[in-house]
C-alpha cells in the first residue's frame, strides 16, 4: 500500500506541474517573460514582507491550537511548520491528514493526536472562512459567474469533485474512522471555549486579509489594480477547489482559479494568470529561503 501511495503522490505532482505549465503556455512564454521583465519589484518586496507576516501569524494560530507552551519553542514550531509546508507538495493526498507535519512534530515528542487535531482545526477555520466568503461571492456574481467559464472548465471541476469524493470515501474506509477518535476530544475542547474560538476566528480573518494584500500588491507589481473583493473571492474559491483536487499544494489548480476569477475585473487573463503564478513563486520561494537561512544560522551557532 505504501508503494501505491507514493505512486499516487508522483502522479498528482506530475498532474499539478502539467496544469501549471499549461497556464504558462496559455499566457505565452515570451509574454510571461515580458510581464516579469516589467514587474515593479518594490511591490513584490512589500508582498514578500506581508507573506512572511502571514506565515508568522498562521504558525502562531497553529501553536495555539496545539496548546503547547514549554514543550516546543515558537522558533521550532515555525521551522517545523515550514518544513511541512514544503513537504506537502510531495504528499500523496493534499489537504487530508497532512502526514508530513505529523511525522515532523512527532520527532519533537508531540503526540500524533495533538498534531492531527490541530491540523484539523486549521482546516476547519480556513475552510469555514473560504466557504462563507465564496458563497457570498458567487451569489453576488450569480448572473455571470458560472456562465463565465467555458464547458471544459466546468467539466474539469465536476471531475475533480467526483475524484475527491472517491478518494475521501477510500480514506474513511481505510482508516475505519479510528483517526476521528484520536483527536476529537482535542477539537471539542478547543471549540467549546469561547475565548479560544474568538481568538482563532480573528487570527483567521487577519491571516486572510494579509494574503489578500499579498495578492493585491502582486497584481499592482504587474501594473494593474483589481478590486480586493474579487481577489479574495478568487483566493477562497481557489483554496476549496485546490483542496478537493487532491493535487499536492493545489499546484496549477489554484493558479487557474485565481486567474479566471481575477479576470472578472476586466483585467486581461494573461496578467491575472501571471499574477497567480508570481504569488505561488513568492509563497514557496520565501519558505525555502527562510529554511535555508535557519540552517545556515544553526550551523554558524554550532561552529561558534
Amino acid at each position: 500500500m505504501g508503494k501505491l501511495n507514493k505512486l499516487l503522490g508522483i502522479v498528482m505532482i506530475i498532474i499539478g506541474v502539467i496544469i501549471f505549465a499549461f497556464f504558462i503556455k496559455k499566457i505565452g512564454v515570451s509574454d510571461f517573460l515580458e510581464i516579469i521583465k516589467n514587474i515593479n519589484f518594490l511591490w513584490i518586496l512589500i508582498a514578500l514582507f506581508l507573506w512572511i507576516i502571514h506565515l508568522l501569524l498562521v504558525v502562531y494560530r497553529f501553536k495555539s491550537f496545539m496548546g503547547i507552551k514549554k514543550e516546543l519553542s515558537y522558533y521550532h514550531v515555525f521551522k517545523t511548520y515550514l518544513q511541512g509546508f514544503l513537504l506537502n507538495y510531495a504528499s500523496a493526498i493534499q489537504g487530508i491528514g497532512i502526514g508530513a507535519k505529523i511525522v515532523l512534530f512527532k520527532a519533537h515528542d508531540i503526540p500524533v493526536s495533538k498534531t492531527s487535531s490541530s491540523l484539523t482545526l486549521e482546516l476547519i477555520y480556513d475552510l469555514a472562512f473560504s466557504a462563507l466568503f465564496s458563497l457570498g461571492f458567487i451569489l453576488f456574481f450569480r448572473k455571470s459567474f458560472l456562465s463565465y467559464f467555458d464547458s471544459s472548465i466546468k467539466s474539469i471541476v465536476i471531475i475533480l469533485i467526483v475524484l475527491a469524493a472517491i478518494i475521501f470515501i477510500y480514506v474513511l474506509l481505510k482508516k475505519k474512522l479510528t483517526f476521528l477518535k484520536e483527536y476529537f476530544s482535542h477539537i471539542k475542547e478547543h471549540l467549546i471555549h469561547k475565548r479560544n474560538f474568538t481568538k482563532a476566528t480573528w487570527l483567521t480573518i487577519a491571516s486572510w486579509i494579509i494574503v489578500l494584500l499579498v495578492n493585491f500588491f502582486v497584481v499592482m507589481a504587474l501594473g494593474e489594480i483589481i478590486n480586493p473583493f474579487i481577489i479574495l473571492g478568487g483566493l477562497t474559491i481557489g483554496m476549496i477547489i485546490g483542496m478537493i483536487s487532491f493535487i499536492p499544494g493545489g499546484l496549477g489548480v489554484r493558479e487557474g482559479v485565481y486567474g479566471y476569477v481575477y479576470s472578472l475585473s476586466g483585467v486581461a487573463l494573461n496578467i491575472t494568470l501571471a499574477s497567480a503564478i508570481v504569488s505561488r513563486i513568492i509563497s514557496v520561494g520565501s519558505v525555502l529561503l527562510l529554511l535555508i537561512i535557519f540552517e545556515i544560522v544553526e550551523k554558524i551557532k554550532k561552529l561558534s
